[in-house]
């Protein structure tokens, strides 16, 4: 063979097979991954220190110590954590072999082409799975790349004491958001899920003398405590002993139907001694809580440390708090709605540290955008340029978070008040009270009196001043303040913003090349460049219409409620049937509008996250990026010792990468070129020129890299600009607008040695969303003609080229169209770098 082409979309590498060598920062990282002990483990549940991979330490060295910046400083924090799968792992492609034919039937050079195939290390699943892993994509995790961005600072700033400040700030918000409240939240939704339980299987909850539940009441609790404990008993059977269990054929069926009627007996025993069927089947739903809770906080404690250990404090308190709360009703006359009220107090203690928790996030937040600008405006030139961008993605990622929080909660809040809790009777005409041994503290657990007069709400419950569930509308409102529908129309405006810089180019989308003109090319380039510029002014809208309009109009509700003001009771009037009749449309209509747009998003959802998949570094032992590293080494390992049918090897190696792929490419073979320069090279690499820098040979298999919708420059160097620095000094839209710069004297960054690749070529569309040019600026023509009618295909394409660079626009279009018939241009490029490597 004389060719190997390799259609690739992700790389990366195992750092264990690059290198055996130890290094202190690999010592140090180490270091920072023992397992803590009980009371290290109680203090990181809600620690404000995210990173756990020792790469902020790493960056703290300096280029100097280390030799690596912000990129291959994050690359190795990854690698050296992944130790491979366990078992036996192979990965098959597909080789598809052939000869290049010449218009005259002679045959050319022989060409194989691999297939490195990486999008199932990195799928976020199919139908409801994918529906649910984009929520956590886009809610939990992407406050944390706005994190990563300015902890990549550290590479420049070092142990500046400002920017420590700045990034804990930053840390303490995206950990609160990331840990605290979405558990709190799940913790309060069990709370008052075993009080809807208990009402709606337990029957009517009607007394005797005594104080004892009466037979009607005993019967039906009866059946479902039956129920519910054969069910617990099965799943701890199936969750404890399933997965290891190895049962003969007697054993397979007996073992489920024992427990079956083991549980269901138990369940009936205990309501049989105690003649409280509800109580029985209160205790049962808060062990299927309990343990439902862990089993998903285990999970997730995979990605986020420290979830389990806060998560089983939250659950703990919950409980404790229950069970005092009940203690506490069953001494006093309720009607039969002890275990109503108990659930009623344990909400307002736990939603009261929960807006503690979202205040902290707020305060944060704040204070980390206002020392920004602080750093801001002590700084110049291209230091500054990195310094905005960095601080442009730290906003707009919290603003998205956060602002996607807010509406889950509303979603799902909403939805239970209006229609879930109201339909099911549960806290039905039930006077609102105070836990009463905090009945002294009403001013903060908001007294029902006071919200009674804030919302001139009146029930229609007879004796019922103020029912549970007008409370609970008001807590909401509480929580999500009177600027709801204020921040609603900035965030939807936001999205408009992005949709219309976009949707010009997904028109564009599979037009044909012979139709596109150099004029039409240059207008969609035009429009999408200054949509692009616009994305600083979007970043402080978003993060504005959280943290600014919420925390204005939370304060004047505060006010409006202690009888200071009245001035936002307009905006209350608005929020209100968001929140109440609104909210079961709210909640069946979002879920339906989540779904679609997840599923028919198209691209530009897809590309966010994929790359906020790439960029993620949990879970510790595997991340993403290291399990297609892990594939790519591989197969370039067999690229390099193959030796064909004729015991020859391969020549050239071309490598065709689009989008994602070509930016885990380039950062893949930064990477192997930094650690041969380093001696720490893969000698199984070692004919690609990554083996050994001791033997002095020049590589005897040339890499040749073809890139297309390359997303280095435009969206990372853009928006994580310290661990792209390598890509640009100065990231564009920073300091200054990205003005047209034409000459035959192409960038010198991002360069094709730093790869250790003979040449590397990039193609793009002008209206390419994703990635477009690496070295040229704002070239969106495809041609040098000035005629209208100049453009088109087969008119000569106008190529800028360099030493070991070329790159060129190849027309109107969007990011999808670069494999087919709309794009011949890709098709002639890779013929002539097939022709020029024989």
């Amino acid at each position: 063979p004389a060719v190997a082409g390799g259609v690739a979309s992700d790389l990366f590498m195992a750092q264990r097979e690059v290198s055996g060598k130890g290094t202190d920062e690999e010592d140090l990282r180490a270091e920072s991954r023992k397992k803590p002990g009980l009371i290290q483990r109680v203090n990181m549940a809600f620690s404000f220190q995210e990173s756990q991979t020792g790469y902020r330490e790493i960056l703290k060295l300096g280029a100097t110590a280390t030799g690596m910046d912000a990129g291959l400083a994050y690359m190795r924090s990854l690698l050296s954590s992944y130790h491979g799968l366990t078992g036996r792992q192979s990965y098959k492609t597909v080789r598809l072999e052939g000869k290049r034919c010449d218009s005259g039937s002679t045959i050319g050079p022989s060409v194989d082409v691999y297939e490195l195939y990486w999008a199932d290390l990195s799928q976020l699943g199919t139908g409801p799975l994918r529906v649910l892993s984009s929520l956590y994509q886009l809610v939990l995790h992407i406050s944390e790349l706005g994190r990563r961005a300015l902890e990549d600072g550290f590479s420049e700033f070092g142990t500046d004491k400002r920017w420590n400040r700045l990034v804990k700030y930053q840390e303490i918000a995206v950990r609160q958001l990331t840990v605290a409240i979405p558990l709190f939240n799940l913790v309060l939704l069990a709370t008052l899920l075993t009080a809807v339980l208990v009402r709606v299987a337990g029957g009517p909850l009607v007394k005797n003398e005594d104080g004892t539940l009466s037979a009607a009441a005993n019967g039906v609790g009866l059946q479902w405590s039956a129920i519910v404990g054969a069910a617990i008993l099965l799943l701890a059977f199936a969750y404890r002993f399933a997965p290891k269990w190895r049962p003969s054929l007697t054993m397979w069926w007996l073992i489920p139907i024992a427990s079956l009627f083991i549980g269901a007996g138990a369940g009936y025993l205990l309501v049989a001694l105690t003649n409280h069927a509800n109580l029985v089947l209160l205790g049962e739903a808060w062990i299927v809580a309990i343990f439902g809770l862990d089993a998903l906080m285990k999970q997730y404690d995979r990605f986020r440390p420290g979830a389990l250990a806060s998560g089983r404090l939250i659950l703990l308190l919950a409980v404790v708090v229950f069970a005092a709360a009940l203690a506490v009703a069953i001494r006093q006359d309720l009607h039969s709605r002890e275990i109503e009220y108990a659930a009623l107090w344990t909400l307002q203690i736990l939603n009261l540290l929960l807006m503690f928790f979202w205040i902290l996030v707020v305060i944060a937040a704040v204070l980390a955008s206002l020392l920004g600008d602080s750093i801001v405006r002590s700084l110049t030139g291209a230091q500054c340029a990195r310094t905005i961008a960095a601080i442009r993605t730290s906003r707009l990622t919290i603003g998205i978070a956060a602002g996607s929080m807010l509406g889950i909660l509303v979603i799902v809040w909403s939805g239970l008040t209006a229609w879930g809790v109201a339909h099911v009777e549960a806290f039905d005409c039930m006077q609102t009270s105070i836990f009463p041994p905090l009945s002294g503290l009403g001013w903060i657990l908001a007294e029902p009196a006071t919200l009674e007069r804030w919302l001139g709400d009146s029930t229609q419950c007879a004796g019922t001043t103020f029912g549970a569930l007008s409370y609970f509308r008001a807590v909401l409102l509480m929580g999500v303040t009177s600027g709801l529908p204020i921040s609603l129309f900035v965030v939807t405006l936001c999205i408009l913003l992005l949709v219309w810089m976009a949707m010009p180019s997904v028109g564009y989308e599979g037009k044909s090349p012979s139709k596109c003109t150099n004029a039409e090319s240059q207008r969609a380039g035009k429009w999408l460049s200054r949509g692009l510029d616009a994305t600083k002014v979007i970043a402080r809208l978003w993060w504005a219409a959280v943290f600014v309009v919420l925390l204005v109009f939370g304060i004047g509700d505060l006010a409006e409620r202690e009888g200071w003001l009245t001035m936002f009771n307009w905006s209350k009037e608005l929020t209100l049937p968001i929140l109440s009749s609104v909210g079961t449309i709210v909640a069946a209509s979002a879920l339906a509008i989540v779904y679609g747009f997840v599923r028919y998003g198209g691209s530009a959802l897809d590309v966010v996250l994929d790359v906020d998949n790439y960029l993620r570094e949990r879970p510790h032992d595997a991340p993403p990026r290291a399990l297609i590293a892990e594939r790519y080494a591989s197969l370039l390992r067999y690229l390099a010792q193959d030796r064909g049918k004729n015991d020859r090897p391969y020549d050239s190696v071309i490598i065709v990468a689009h989008s994602l792929g070509a930016l885990i490419t380039c950062d893949l073979l930064r990477f192997f070129a930094f650690e041969n320069r380093s001696d720490r090279g893969d000698p199984a690499l070692d004919p690609f020129g990554f083996g050994d820098t001791k033997s002095g040979r020049p590589p005897s298999i040339a890499i040749r890299l073809f890139t297309m919708g390359n997303p280095l420059r435009q969206l990372l160097n853009r928006f994580f600009p310290h661990q792209y620095r390598w890509v640009r000094e100065e990231p564009d839209n920073a300091l200054h607008t990205v003005e047209a710069s034409i000459t035959q004297n192409l960038s010198s960054t991002p360069s094709p040695d730093s790869l250790g690749v003979k040449s590397w070529t990039n193609a793009y569309r002008s209206g390419d969303y994703v990635g477009r040019g690496l070295w040229v600026s704002e070239w969106f023509k495809r041609t040098s003609g000035q005629k209208k009618s100049d453009g088109a295909y087969p008119q000569p394409i106008m190529i800028y080229r360099d030493v070991g660079k070329a790159e060129m626009c190849i027309g109107l279009g969007a990011h999808t169209h670069y494999w087919d018939e709309t794009a011949p241009d890709i098709r002639d490029q890779l013929d002539s770098l097939i022709v020029g490597s024989s």
